[in-house]
């Protein structure tokens, strides 16, 4: 009984770690097909399947610390267009 519901949770980790990389993969395949443009909202997506294979303790706090200082500079990114007060089209100037 213990083995097999120690198997079942594995198997339930498993699944999950798949079907987040899957979605991670359709969210930076996405964004990066709509323009190049997009590439800074995609990196997390691109940090979050890296991290997901990564294998060593030194390269998974160097994804988790690139991807603290990606989010923060997206937050921060955001917050100074809401503090703008304009369009997207009057913030980047193209109206």
């Amino acid at each position: 009984m213990v083995a097999h519901r120690s198997h079942a949770a594995d198997s339930r980790r498993r699944n999950h770690g798949r079907s987040t990389n899957i979605l991670n993969n359709w969210l930076a395949i996405t964004l990066l097909a709509l323009g190049v443009p997009n590439l800074p909202l995609a990196a997390p997506a691109l940090l979050n399947i890296g991290y997901h294979f990564h294998a060593r303790r030194a390269v998974g706090w160097a994804i988790v610390g690139i991807a603290v200082v990606v989010n923060v500079g997206l937050f921060i990114g955001s917050l100074i267009f809401l503090a703008s007060g304009q369009s997207f089209e009057q913030f980047r100037g193209i109206e």
